[in-house]
């Protein structure tokens, strides 16, 4: 089964705005960055996912908000959620060139995205092409060093969700690496962290959401634009 085929179906994209309706461990992170970053912002969301942030951009003063991600069928969702906004766009794009000019954003938000992405290095360079001056990027993405329970259950017979949850993590990056290469594609790392964090998986059988408590590896980088 190709993780990334099955991150992106309709199906779990369904799946996954019924189960992201909550605060994940995450959005601490998140909200901490917005808190210095968000206010009269133009926000790239990279890998928006459902879109379920954007209401968390406006609560801390984001004037203007991007969202893209690879999936149409998490982009319907986006579109749904946020129908009744004018300052939202969520488009379908990839993470190879991005199709906005330079220095268009002030900041730049990834939460969970980068681990689905083959090439973080030339995806951290187009991210630094396409924020100003002065903007700053908070990327959060699992971690390698903290995947070994994942290896082991990636090929067990689990619900939908909870599978795909576990090969996503088994794609999880070096985040030294990533740090390394952020700073090749010219940013200066203002914090830098990794930790085992306990999260509340969901499973999705036919007719209920069941929820187990796994331990992944997040890793954090706030990154800016000089």
């Amino acid at each position: 089964m190709n993780p990334h085929s099955l991150a992106y179906s309709k199906e779990v994209a369904t799946a996954y705005a019924r189960i992201t309706t909550e605060e994940l461990p995450a959005d601490v992170f998140i909200q901490d960055f917005l808190k210095q970053h968000g206010k009269n912002a133009h926000i790239l969301d990279f890998g928006c996912g459902d879109g379920r942030l954007f209401s968390l951009f406006t609560k801390y003063g984001a004037t203007r908000i991007t969202g893209i991600d690879p999936s149409s069928a998490m982009i319907a969702h986006a579109h749904e959620l946020n129908r009744t906004s004018d300052s939202v766009t969520a488009e379908v794009q990839t993470a190879a060139t991005l199709p906005y000019g330079d220095a268009t954003f002030d900041c730049i938000v990834s939460n969970f995205a980068l681990h689905y992405v083959k090439d973080t290095g030339a995806t951290l360079k187009e991210l630094y092409r396409v924020l100003k001056p002065g903007g700053t990027l908070v990327a959060v993405f699992g971690d390698a060093q903290f995947t070994d329970r994942h290896d082991a259950l990636r090929d067990t017979p689990l619900p939908l969700i909870f599978k795909n949850e576990m090969q996503v993590m088994t794609l999880a990056k070096d985040a030294e690496r990533v740090r390394e290469e952020a700073q090749s594609a010219g940013f200066t790392i203002e914090a830098f962290h990794r930790l085992p964090q306990v999260v509340s998986i969901a499973t999705v059988p036919a007719t209920h959401v069941e929820r187990e408590n796994v331990t992944i590896g997040i890793a954090r980088i706030v990154a800016r634009k000089a």
